[in-house]
């Protein structure tokens, strides 16, 4: 009975120290009168290009996973926008979507929903069917839009198949321009999970 108990206070004790050393290090880079990325900003310069590229790739887990929406049992759903981090208004814009199923799926559809306003597709299908999908097996959809604001929009991609008369699947949101805040705390969050697992420390319900 004691060893839960010591387990539970540990436990609370390095959730919210993580939650402190988030919150601190997101409250520092508010203040940070640049807008590059916080992996040029922060970075010594002896650091290696690996280091800047692990540190990368944990920030894009990040900011993904929390654009992704709530876990689905059939699918995970990624989109992305190569070689453009936000939309110019006038200017072509390219969403490429990586679909992965998690277990043998049929029937699997696929639906973009764009907003009423700001956005035109130029190129690639708004809907269609995926058919057949084996476990772990991935499909990739392109579409092709046309911005017209500098504003952000939110566009979203739905994955699924009928269940008993219901659409069950995945709902993945983009957005045309990031929030720069957000992405600096993801960047943070991201150096600091790094920092946890180099010292040992278990990050518990950090990536969540």
């Amino acid at each position: 009975m004691m060893s839960r108990h010591k387990e539970l206070l540990l436990w609370i004790f390095g959730t919210a120290l993580s939650v402190a050393l988030i919150m601190a290090l997101a409250w520092s880079i508010e203040g940070y009168p640049h807008s590059k990325p916080l992996s040029e900003a922060r970075e010594p310069a002896s650091a290696s290009d690996s280091q800047r590229a692990k540190r990368e790739a944990l920030y894009q887990d990040f900011h993904a996973s929390f654009l992704q929406g709530k876990p689905s049992p059939f699918v995970d759903v990624k989109i992305e926008s190569p070689g453009r981090e936000s939309a110019v208004a006038g200017e072509m814009m390219a969403l490429v979507a990586t679909i992965k199923a998690k277990q043998d799926l049929e029937g699997m559809r696929f639906t973009w929903h764009l907003p009423e306003s700001g956005v035109r597709v130029i190129g690639g299908p708004l809907d269609g069917d995926l058919d057949s999908l084996q476990a772990g097996e991935e499909r990739t959809l392109r579409l092709e839009i046309e911005t017209e604001t500098n504003e952000n929009r939110q566009i979203h991609l739905h994955v699924y198949k009928h269940v008993d008369g219901k659409r069950m699947g995945k709902i993945t949101q983009f957005n045309t321009v990031p929030d720069l805040r957000l992405k600096r705390q993801m960047r943070a969050k991201a150096e600091i999970l790094e920092q946890m697992q180099k010292a040992g420390i278990r990050p518990h319900k950090l990536m969540q």
